[in-house]
């Protein structure tokens, strides 16, 4: 009789070790995909902040913009603009400049 209750609780103390190994085990593969979920992240904004820091000209030529060759095109189409001189810019900019900054002022 007391070889059996022996026998039974050995057997719930293996069975409590072994659940409390797999608890820990799954902790540690939980943290483990953490770890490289954020260094992923880290990875993408990495790679985000260089692709901002990159000019026109630092790109391989086929992916640099061709929005400079369509509006040169387009505007070879256009009629040239007429040109006025500074003075006839400054009359006509001088009215709204002045309107906005009342409107800022009062």
């Amino acid at each position: 009789m007391m070889m059996m209750m022996m026998m039974m609780m050995m057997m719930m103390m293996m069975m409590m070790m072994m659940m409390m190994m797999m608890m820990i085990k799954k902790k540690e593969e939980d943290k483990q995909q953490q770890i490289s979920k954020l260094q992923n992240q880290q990875l993408r904004l990495k790679d985000f902040s260089l692709l901002c820091n990159k000019t026109n000209s630092d790109w391989p030529a086929e992916h640099r913009s061709v929005t400079s060759t369509v509006d040169i095109q387009s505007r070879s189409r256009l009629p040239p603009p007429r040109s006025k001189s500074s003075e006839q810019w400054q009359a006509e900019l001088n009215p709204m400049l002045t309107a906005r900054r009342r409107h800022l002022v009062f």
